[in-house]
């Protein structure tokens, strides 16, 4: 079977013959590209992607990917097998197979040519320039982060994913929200915190949600620390911001935090999580200086 199509930039003349597998040692090469290249990382990655993909298939991997990869014989799983031939996780791994599927379908709409159907063992080295070629020009200039975000026009990736911890999706969910781009219930700190906020810098948190929450689900920012951002850049700007007196905030702040603390135990479970979510927050925005000098402390 013959199949073939030109490009202004690139012409793709791929002959598929007989099935052939996956292979480790294409996708360590290209593993190992990503971590020497200056230039062209993500088509490296995408290229590692594809690789991965023919093998996830030719393992019979089922969702999760922590079965055994074959029942008769294999003794490492897809997480062991990745870490020992790519050397990098099953998370990345699944990240670039996302990248690659991605590239695939725009190769296979551009081109003609479904590289996905098709093992890259079946084309000669001639041919898989010819995809690399390809590849390149589709990657060219993008980051990763770029081009994981075109990706999600296919798929959305899921928290797990995005690396997201439990308290990144609460903040998703409040700022979605709050957004009306989810029906629910804010969590009570969270409707506490927007309700200190005067109405003009209410609506400027809310008017800078749907751009941030994008970037977030692209995987451009953590939802927690987008959401301290957001808000303590609407708490403070303005006339709000050059009236607050910071010094006597901190002095009174910090003096009733050392008189309250000790009596931490002493206030119910539910308003210690409120705390505990607050103290969290304040902590990823704490200055340079006063992370280290914290940290001096605790290992005393």
């Amino acid at each position: 079977m013959k199949a073939s199509s030109k490009n202004k930039s690139t012409a793709l003349e791929i002959v598929v013959e007989a099935p052939a597998q996956g292979s480790w040692e294409r996708a360590a090469k290209w593993a190992n590209a990503v971590r020497s290249f200056t230039r062209c990382t993500v088509a490296a990655q995408v290229m590692t992607g594809l690789e991965l993909l023919a093998l996830h298939r030719e393992h019979e991997i089922t969702q999760g990917g922590d079965r055994k990869s074959n029942p008769h014989n294999a003794v490492l799983n897809w997480p062991e097998l990745i870490r020992q031939h790519c050397d990098i996780s099953d998370d990345t791994g699944y990240r670039w197979m996302d990248m690659a599927q991605h590239a695939g379908d725009r190769i296979k709409l551009l081109h003609g040519i479904d590289i996905i159907g098709t093992p890259l063992g079946n084309f000669t080295a001639k041919q898989l320039g010819q995809i690399e070629t390809a590849v390149q020009e589709l990657t060219d200039g993008k980051t990763q982060t770029a081009f994981l975000r075109e990706c999600r026009v296919l798929r959305k990736l899921s928290p797990k994913e995005l690396g997201w911890s439990e308290q990144d999706i609460t903040r998703i969910e409040d700022m979605r929200i709050l957004a009306k781009a989810a029906k629910g219930q804010l969590t009570e700190d969270a409707e506490y915190s927007v309700g200190q906020l005067s109405e003009e810098a209410r609506q400027e948190f809310i008017a800078a949600l749907p751009a941030t929450i994008a970037a977030c689900e692209a995987g451009e920012l953590r939802p927690a620390r987008a959401w301290a951002g957001l808000f303590g850049k609407a708490s403070t700007d303005g006339k709000k911001r050059a009236e607050t007196n910071h010094d006597e905030n901190l002095y009174n702040g910090l003096a009733k935090l050392k008189t309250s603390l000790p009596h931490w135990y002493d206030m119910s479970a539910r308003g210690r999580t409120r705390y505990i979510q607050t103290f969290v927050e304040i902590i990823q925005n704490m200055p340079d200086e006063l992370r280290i000098k914290i940290s001096e402390a605790l290992k005393k």
